[in-house]
């Protein structure tokens, strides 16, 4: 435990450029808005963006089990 939280509430940049990397390509939500195209081509700054937004989650809100296990 650092500064009060876990080490296990930290995700990288590289976490999610790994995760966005194993998505399929070509491949959209039910309403055909949100294509994976979009992360799959996106910079770096996404990946930080995105990091943030997970850490800040993980260490703010309640979460369950079942996703600090996925962290």
């Amino acid at each position: 435990m650092q500064n009060g939280f876990t080490k296990d509430c930290v995700v990288s940049a590289w976490d999610v450029k790994n995760a966005i990397s194993k998505l399929k390509a070509h491949k959209s939500d039910g309403n055909f808005v949100l294509n994976t195209d979009y992360f799959l081509n996106a910079g770096n700054d996404l990946h930080i963006h995105v990091a943030l937004l997970f850490q800040l989650f993980s260490c703010t809100v309640f979460l369950m089990k079942s996703f600090l296990l996925a962290l």
